[in-house]
């Protein structure tokens, strides 16, 4: 896989087919993988903590989630880039034949509505097992041990940074085989229960504006947004 170096992390700057291809062939072999979806909120927030950092570089794919990755990265080669976004990697993931799915995030009270959705949404897919991200740490043996029996080809921890790159550490270090994947409210999202920015101003590289507008609560992470612009671009 290409990948450009931004900042201590190595991103792939493949097409979205080809990177596909490469983590459907990654399910495959004899070791538990790693996809992050990097943005700039996660990436100047992992930059804070060098074990957060560590957590990424571990990842096998980290793919450029966001228009401020990609820019960053356009000033740094001349190439023809677009993000990737984590909600749209689940849906293609999702949309693999009998791919066996394991979901851990959400609330006690929502993850199994959710679960319903997605099985109507997502037929193809065999939903091996379910459970909401809010289990104290005393039962993520339990929980581990769950997902390992069940043998999933991909895990989506939905938790929130960085809160699902430690579940999936943990993932890494316990499976034998397979794929995870962190998505934040991906979930959310592919089941209905929230709705993602409209096209435009994804098309745009506005969808941040989106959101903030949606959640004014978002404002408290704009001086993130503005180091990063300051560092890399």
């Amino acid at each position: 896989m290409k990948t450009l170096l931004l900042g201590p992390f190595h991103i792939c700057i493949e097409s979205r087919k080809r990177i596909l291809k490469a983590v459907r062939e990654a399910i495959d072999t004899a070791n538990f993988d790693r996809i992050v979806t990097l943005n700039p909120e996660i990436m100047m927030t992992a930059l804070e903590s060098s074990q957060t950092t560590k957590w990424i570089q571990r990842a096998k794919f980290i793919i450029p989630d966001g228009v401020g990755v990609i820019r960053a990265l356009k000033r740094r080669v001349n190439a023809p880039l677009s993000p990737y976004p984590g909600v749209e990697v689940v849906d293609d993931l999702l949309s693999i034949p009998k791919i066996k799915v394991a979901v851990v995030g959400g609330k006690p009270n929502e993850i199994y509505q959710r679960k319903k959705v997605l099985q109507a949404k997502y037929p193809k897919c065999k939903w091996v097992y379910f459970h909401h991200g809010y289990s104290e740490t005393d039962d993520l043996p339990v929980v581990i041990h769950a997902i390992k029996d069940a043998d999933p080809d991909l895990v989506i921890a939905a938790m929130g940074f960085p809160q699902q790159e430690q579940f999936l550490i943990h993932c890494q270090n316990n499976l034998q085989r397979g794929i995870g994947i962190g998505c934040g409210g991906a979930i959310d999202v592919l089941s209905g229960a929230k709705r993602r920015a409209p096209k435009w101003t994804q098309s745009l590289g506005i969808e941040w504006l989106y959101r903030l507008i949606v959640s004014p609560s978002r404002i408290k992470r704009l001086p993130i947004l503005f180091r990063f612009r300051k560092q890399f671009l």
